[in-house]
């Protein structure tokens, strides 16, 4: 199994960083110019974008011909515009063949390390290896519990080696690991690191940021984002590594539709972007687009952190029987639960799950005012290039901005959003280009 070690920054319970459920910052015409022009003329720009489609076969096996991958599925990651590393790590494990998805499901993994120089990195790249390695290895167990536990099997590898060496002393890192099975999604989670659904134009946050602001907010029964500005913006309070004892949520099971959209990020995406905006993107983009769009957009926006995302749609659900070997009794289809054992796995309803997801939920109809941001990042683009005579091929962008004229003229927002974020898509290639070639 291959792992790509990606990953941050700030100490274990605390440290600089965007508020864990606020909303992103505004950015005016003029800050998105700057960031543009940071873009084309600073070293940073040559590490900026990292694109990664990791398809990783359980055991090593190709698949055999007549398997069909029940989702499509893109991972990337980014360095931002002010760090100076990358200590974000992910994992994308798709079963090999029917019997492995009926049994153990798609393993998806993102991780956001914590730590001095590049403690970070280590810890990240720890716990996405060691979860995956676990996990595969717990093949008698029960694939929620075996997912926990090769969770506190990270966190505890993460512990021996911060004791080994004074350099990782009190590293940490964030993690969320997503099982997708015949039965429904399951999510072990540790941090503030987020894994959200989309389905039929409404976007659910399905796991609880482990951060004092959500902490406080629950304690005194308040919005998330309406916290008081008193409460310390920087701070996380649980995470894998800096402390001996830790719990690992599980949330889930939540049953998955075709068409369903998971997305795992780290905060340097959420940060920056807001909810309903993630969910307009994987609305109007296919997750290969959808993710590349994300990622330039919280750029766009500043880009204060390494941003990492995996994007799986569900695109196949057939009628599955499970074996022995796998959930005894269990039979799945079409989100229908019939069970034999519920008391061992309880069927996917707000009164038999784990955790108490989805903690946010917020309708995302692509809409006017999310178009009128794209379009303004657009002009942005074209101002700056041209008073400063970049040599940049505009003749894509154009005809991509002119469909999505078209497109609001008809009030479809969804083909407008897609044209627009594939021009900006475009452009930030084209920007990347002329940096190297200059």
């Amino acid at each position: 199994m291959t792992v790509k070690r990606v990953g941050s920054r700030r100490q274990a319970l605390g440290g600089r960083r965007q508020e864990a459920g606020a909303l992103p910052p505004k950015f005016s015409q003029s800050d998105i110019q700057n960031i543009i022009y940071k873009l084309y003329f600073t070293n940073q720009f040559s590490h900026c974008t990292a694109t990664i489609v990791t398809i990783v076969f359980c055991r090593m096996n190709s698949p055999p011909a007549h398997w069909i991958q029940s989702v499509r599925c893109s991972a990337k990651t980014d360095i931002g515009l002010r760090r100076a590393n990358n200590q974000d790590a992910y994992a994308v494990v798709l079963a090999d063949s029917p019997s492995y998805w009926k049994e153990r499901g798609h393993l998806l993994i993102v991780a956001d390390g914590m730590g001095a120089h590049a403690a970070g990195e280590v810890a990240s790249k720890t716990a996405a290896d060691t979860i995956t390695m676990s996990y595969s290895k717990r093949t008698k167990e029960f694939p929620p519990l075996a997912l926990q536990q090769a969770v506190y099997d990270a966190h505890q590898q993460i512990r021996d080696q911060s004791d080994k060496d004074d350099a990782f002393r009190d590293m940490g890192t964030t993690v969320d690991a997503l099982l997708l099975l015949p039965q429904g999604a399951v999510i072990a989670h540790v941090g503030d690191s987020r894994v959200y659904r989309w389905r039929n134009q409404r976007i659910e946050q399905l796991t609880f940021d482990h951060s004092l602001v959500w902490e406080v907010c629950v304690a005194f029964k308040l919005p998330f984002d309406q916290a008081p500005l008193e409460i310390p913006r920087n701070q996380i309070t649980r995470s894998l590594g800096p402390t001996e004892k830790l719990k690992v949520d599980l949330e889930g099971p939540y049953p998955i539709e075709v068409g369903d959209i998971f997305l795992l990020c780290t905060d340097g995406l959420s940060g920056q972007v807001t909810d309903r905006e993630i969910g307009q993107i994987l609305d109007a983009l296919p997750p290969e687009e959808a993710a590349e769009t994300l990622i330039n957009l919280a750029n766009l926006r500043g880009g204060p952190d390494n941003i990492t995302l995996i994007i799986a749609e569900a695109i196949e659900l057939k009628e599955v029987t499970l074996p022995k070997s796998g959930f005894p009794g269990l039979t799945y289809w079409g989100g229908v639960w019939k069970s034999l054992l519920s008391s061992v796995f309880p069927p996917p309803s707000p009164d038999a799950s784990y955790g108490n997801g989805p903690y946010t939920s917020h309708p995302c109809p692509p809409g006017e005012e999310f178009t009128e941001k794209l379009a303004s990042i657009l002009q942005q683009f074209r101002k700056v290039t041209q008073e400063n005579k970049w040599e940049i091929s505009w003749d894509q962008a154009y005809t991509r901005e002119q469909s999505a004229l078209s497109a609001i003229r008809s009030k479809d927002y969804a083909t407008a959003i897609r044209e627009y974020s594939l021009a900006i898509n475009f452009l930030m290639r084209e920007l990347k280009k002329q940096r190297y070639q200059n």
